[in-house]
């Protein structure tokens, strides 16, 4: 394991803060200079809620996002901050799925993950950007978030907060650098889940999780995971629902999400693959560990989320393998 891939985390590091000082100091900069350039933004405009512009010269950005040092334009002699996009995840028992999860988001285009383990140790892939925080030096599962927001937040732009069995799915994008750039003027970005069953799998098999289980719920889950722009993440509500300084949270159709759910939302364009139960066993040893109370009897739990055929996940991963 490469020491210069994989970063252990002493969270008092003094050069994290002396890299945030950098960051902001550039910041600073850069919000001077776009001031400046972006002279057609004028007292009278109120608006907040706008939906993003499509064309990516376009200056006309909302207001909430007008000034954001990412929203450069590249075509006026200004600086540029470069956009860089985290994951922030909790893992439990990561440790049999933890490479190919790794691998799967970098192949996204994710930039950094941070993982914050909750129990062992897992071997990580020694050609990633990965810090690992254990979860003892932070506390309870609600203090992660803000934890890393204070410690690693300025370092990037977007961050997106999943666990390691959720995936993120992208279909109308080849990586998450031109999603994102289309949804620039949101400050969250609310994806809805799709929920993955056993594949009447009983034991567990050394086979990537996407390739195992294919099948899941017709529809979506109710509950989101968030990107959030991280100069607007104020606090955590659940790990469903962030509250944000300004601004909203978005659909990918610009719909205004504004708790932790949102019933029958769009997956055409976006969405996270959430396998749950895994296979019969392994989802027995989270209900024994008190880390799942699935809402159904085991006996039944074959019939759970089995509805259709899904590829989605293992179509993108196998054809980079």
């Amino acid at each position: 394991m490469s020491d210069e891939s994989v970063e252990q985390v002493v969270v008092t590091e003094s050069t994290v803060e002396q890299e945030q000082e950098v960051v902001s100091e550039l910041h600073e900069q850069v919000v001077r200079l776009t001031i400046e350039a972006v002279d057609h933004v004028t007292e009278s405009s109120t608006q907040t809620d706008a939906i993003p512009p499509n064309d990516p010269n376009d200056l006309t950005l909302p207001i909430e996002n007008a000034i954001h040092p990412m929203n450069i334009i590249t075509n006026i002699n200004m600086v540029q901050v470069p956009v860089s996009i985290a994951i922030c995840a909790i893992s439990y028992r990561g440790a049999p799925y933890m490479y190919e999860w790794i691998r799967y988001h970098f192949c996204l285009g994710i930039d950094q993950v941070y993982i914050y383990n909750y129990d062992d140790t897992p071997p990580y892939p020694n050609s990633y950007s990965i810090t690992v925080i254990p979860c003892k030096a932070v506390g309870k599962e609600f203090d992660v978030y803000p934890h890393f927001i204070e410690h690693f937040g300025k370092r990037h732009t977007w961050v997106a907060f999943i666990d390691i069995n959720e995936f993120i799915i992208l279909k109308n994008h080849p990586s998450i650098h031109p999603f994102l750039s289309d949804y620039r003027g949101c400050n969250a970005i609310g994806l809805n889940r799709v929920t993955f069953g056993t594949n009447n799998l009983v034991e567990y098999t050394e086979e990537p999780v996407t390739k195992r289980f294919i099948r899941c719920a017709e529809k979506p889950d109710n509950f989101i995971r968030s990107i959030v722009r991280i100069d607007y993440f104020e606090n955590v509500i659940n790990k469903h629902h962030i509250k944000l300084k300004a601004g909203h949270t978005y659909n990918t159709r610009y719909q205004i999400i504004d708790r932790d759910i949102q019933p029958n939302g769009p997956i055409d364009v976006a969405c996270i693959h959430h396998y749950y139960t895994k296979s019969e066993s392994e989802m027995r040893l989270l209900i024994e560990d008190g880390w799942e109370i699935p809402s159904f009897p085991l006996d039944q739990i074959h019939a759970q989320f089995s509805e259709i055929y899904n590829t989605d996940a293992w179509d993108f991963y196998s054809s980079r393998l």
